[in-house]
């Protein structure tokens, strides 16, 4: 059984993926993120969609949140068991 990945995660690797610059600085930018997590992010779809329609800054926050998980486990998870 694989374990259940976070909205924020979900959602902030999209946003890595897609390059979205409106969320992330340029791919030049040494360091990608534009506004670091202010607190503990969604993790539940309900979560994210009431905090994700508040405040469009959820999208920034979990993107700089992955890029960071990116940064310290060599821009790949760990590898996973069927």
């Amino acid at each position: 059984m694989c374990p259940e990945v976070p909205q924020w995660f979900d959602e902030g690797l999209a946003v890595v993926i897609s390059g979205g610059t409106r969320y992330l600085a340029s791919e030049t930018a040494e360091d990608r993120r534009l506004v670091p997590p202010s607190g503990p992010l969604p993790v539940t779809l309900d979560e994210w969609l009431s905090a994700a329609s508040k405040d469009a800054g959820t999208y920034a926050e979990s993107a700089c949140q992955v890029t960071r998980w990116l940064r310290d486990n060599g821009g790949r998870g760990p590898p996973v068991s069927d």
